[in-house]
């Protein structure tokens, strides 16, 4: 009989340490049903968004059994019990997961879980719609109705799919960007009828009818579509059976848990609908990845591909980034003579509209004292869901430049120093080996609103920082000792002929 010894959340995975190794299969129990879950040694756990049956937990009370024989629970750990239950939000934090544990006379241990709506209306006794009026209520029923109307009409675009029909679809951008523009470039035009869906919808931006319109019907008629974010009209409409969905996710790897790795915090993804549980491909840069790209999706593990990133093809090859630093060069000669510093953190805000920077966590004349005594400038590059961009005064403008509009991977080429915090990017930068700096000045803020990857991947020359202070410190210790050579340190062979494996992993050939 195995006895539960330890209990604890990590993220919205619940993890149970036995008393000794696992012989056999751990199942949750509920009447007349059984969910397989995953076991490791002497550790079972429960990612209660992604059970390997490829659903979210249902409602129900539940025993643990291994070999139909029900799992104890150790008397120590019972009166933690009420610190151990979790309620995970969301759509808006209007609905909820209640998970709670109790156990039987045999000290089993038992799992409540309970899907919730909000009653803003707790001293009526009965209420048929729950909504705050009738303007709420008219909301949904719109909802509904367009989604009806959409998923209606996507099938009827099916009856005019054709195999070779493929989608390159992207809501961050107005324009092919990243992966979806590397592999874009390795397509065969006279093979395939091509198209291309991108609409930056990020922030305050939003999409017309029209441009919904013209997603939808693309969408409709393709048989293979490449995404490389998440894509909000394939969540109300599944992409059906004959359908190739292709993620080619924008960050090589990240600090930041997504998808279904946030379940339960603001912004977390609906339990059973999303566009990320439909996934057939999820092509990664290394296979130590696996795990968190497959706790941020919830999709069928065999999706996995780690065969490489398309922006990373090739992306250590000498000639291409002295072509793309001649390029940046001719652009701004500074960026040759000086040594250079690329700032680029990620945003805070738990949504496009609400994303931003807090600027005020910087001095710039601090800043742009460092750089003229120094010898160096810095380029700022922010995240596109950033909506308050930064206000460079004039006085600093000959050693600050705004570069947003540029790509992250071009920039990393000529940047001597990088400071980040959360973001993607330092996972690209450190394959040059230069000195990386994670300024996380509300760190603990931060950590605590957004669920977050621990990740050892990072060059050896990495630091953190939560203060201002501690910044220009490190700076000033790091600033004389940068190779000569911007592309003399570089740590990992190149990548070659990604795109082709892919392109051959999706179409068989």
């Amino acid at each position: 009989m195995l006895n539960i010894v330890q209990l604890h959340w990590e993220r919205a995975n619940l993890h149970l340490t036995v008393d000794c190794e696992i012989n056999g299969d751990v199942f949750l129990v509920k009447e007349d049903q059984k969910l397989l879950l995953q076991t490791a040694g002497k550790e079972i756990v429960l990612p209660v968004y992604n059970l390997p049956q490829g659903e979210s937990l249902p409602a129900g009370k539940w025993r643990f059994v291994c070999n139909d024989t029900i799992i104890t629970v150790s008397k120590e750990l019972i009166s933690d019990f009420e610190n151990l239950s979790r309620n995970f939000f969301y759509r808006n934090e209007k609905y909820a997961l209640l998970i709670n544990f109790d156990v039987d006379g045999e000290l089993g241990l038992c799992l409540y879980s309970r899907y919730m709506m909000i009653n803003h209306s707790p001293k009526k006794f009965f209420r048929p719609a729950e909504g705050k009026g009738l303007k709420d209520k008219l909301k949904v029923i719109f909802a509904v109705l367009g989604m009806k109307a959409a998923a209606l009409y996507y099938k009827i675009l099916r009856l005019f799919r054709r195999p070779k029909n493929v989608l390159f679809l992207t809501e961050n951008n107005n324009e092919l960007t990243g992966n979806l523009k590397m592999l874009y470039g390795h397509m065969d035009f006279k093979k395939y009828k091509v198209r291309v869906f991108a609409e930056n919808t990020c922030g305050s931006k939003k999409k017309s009818y029209g441009k919904t319109l013209k997603e939808l019907t693309y969408l409709g008629l393709s048989s293979v579509i490449f995404v490389d974010n998440y894509c909000s009209l394939l969540t109300g409409i599944k992409p059906g059976k004959n359908v190739k969905l292709i993620q080619l996710w924008h960050a090589g790897l990240g600090f930041k848990a997504l998808g279904y790795a946030r379940f339960g915090i603001a912004g977390s993804p609906h339990p059973f609908y999303s566009c990320h549980r439909e996934y057939t491909h999820v092509f990664l840069d290394d296979e130590r990845f696996t795990d968190i790209y497959e706790e941020m999706f919830a999709c069928n593990r065999n999706a996995f591909r780690a065969v490489g990133i398309p922006r990373l093809d090739e992306y250590l090859d000498r000639a291409k980034y002295l072509a793309t630093a001649d390029s940046l060069y001719a652009e701004n000669r500074l960026l040759k003579t000086k040594k250079t510093i690329l700032f680029a953190p990620t945003f805070r805000g738990q949504s496009h509209k609400e994303a931003h920077y807090d600027f005020s966590a910087l001095n710039f004349d601090v800043i742009y004292d460092f750089l003229k005594r120094n010898g160096f400038v810095m380029l700022l590059k922010m995240h596109p869901f950033i909506n308050n961009k930064p206000d460079i005064s004039e006085k600093y403008r000959d050693r600050i430049f705004d570069y947003s509009d540029h790509e992250i991977n071009d920039l990393i080429y000529i940047s001597d120093i990088l400071i980040t915090d959360y973001s993607s990017c330092a996972y690209e930068f450190s394959l040059f080996n230069r000195p990386l700096i994670f300024f996380r000045y509300d760190k603990t803020v931060f950590e605590y609103e957004h669920h977050v990857f621990t990740l050892d991947v990072f060059s050896k020359k990495q630091r953190e920082v939560q203060t201002f202070d501690e910044l220009i410190k490190v700076l000033n210790e790091i600033k004389d000792d940068l190779p000569a050579d911007r592309f003399s340190e570089i740590s990992k062979a190149d990548r070659k002929d990604v795109c082709k494996a892919i392109l051959a992993d999706v179409f068989g050939e």
